[in-house]
C-alpha cells in the first residue's frame, strides 16, 4: 500500500524538478550554446531600446480615429453637465445644494482640464509630420475646432461659477451647454419634397 503513494510522490517530485530545470536560464543557455552557438543574454528586457529601434510611423488616419473617439465623447460630457445643471436648478437652497454645486464646479474644471490635455495631444500628433490624405488632416482639424469651442464654453461656465451663481446664472449656463451640445450633435438629413 505504501508503494502507490511513494510512486505518485516520485512522479510529482520528478515533474517539479524537470519544470525547475526547464525554467532555469542555465538550461536555456545550454540549449542556445549547443544549437545556436551563442549564449543567451540574461539581461532584462530593455523597453527603451525597443522603442528606439522599432519605427511604427503614425498616420493621419490614426489621428483621425482618435478625433472620432473624442467627437463621440464630447456630447456625452456636455449632456452629463446639462443634466447636473438641471438637477441643481430644481434643488432647494441648503447644504445639499451647496455640495452639489461644489461638485458641479469641480466637474466642469476637471472636464476643462481633460479637454485641454486631449487638444494638446492631438495638436502635437497633428504637427508631427504625419502621412495622410488632405481630407484626413481636415477631419483632425475639425475635431480640434470642436474641442476648442467646448473648451471655450467650459472656460466661460467656470468663470460664471466663480462667484456664487444664482438661478438666472445657472439657467444661462444650462443654455450655453445645451447650445454647444446641439451644435455637436449631427442633424439627420431631412429630404424636403416639393409640391
Amino acid at each position: 500500500m505504501a508503494a502507490i503513494p511513494a510512486f505518485l510522490l516520485t512522479i510529482v517530485g520528478g515533474l517539479t524538478f524537470l519544470q525547475v530545470v526547464i525554467d532555469s536560464h542555465f538550461y536555456h543557455e545550454f540549449i542556445e550554446q549547443a544549437f545556436f552557438g551563442h549564449k543567451r543574454s540574461v539581461k532584462t528586457f530593455d523597453s527603451d531600446a525597443l522603442r528606439v529601434n522599432w519605427h511604427a510611423p503614425i498616420r493621419a488616419s490614426d489621428v483621425r480615429k482618435i478625433g472620432h473617439i473624442v467627437d463621440a465623447f464630447e456630447p456625452t460630457l456636455l449632456d452629463r453637465l446639462v443634466d447636473r445643471v438641471r438637477a441643481l436648478l430644481i434643488m432647494e437652497q441648503g447644504e445639499a445644494r451647496q455640495r452639489a454645486l461644489a461638485a458641479f464646479v469641480a466637474q466642469v474644471n476637471t472636464d476643462r482640464t481633460d479637454i485641454s490635455r486631449i487638444m494638446s495631444e492631438l495638436k502635437s500628433l497633428r504637427g508631427s509630420g504625419l502621412e495622410g490624405a488632405e481630407i484626413e488632416f481636415a477631419d483632425v482639424d475639425a475635431s480640434l475646432t470642436r474641442l476648442q469651442r467646448t473648451a471655450d464654453v467650459l472656460a466661460v461656465v467656470s468663470a460664471e461659477l466663480g462667484s456664487e451663481p444664482d438661478g438666472v446664472t445657472l439657467h444661462g449656463i444650462q443654455k450655453q451647454l445645451a447650445d454647444t451640445l446641439d451644435e455637436l450633435t449631427p442633424k439627420p438629413n431631412v429630404e424636403v419634397k416639393g409640391d
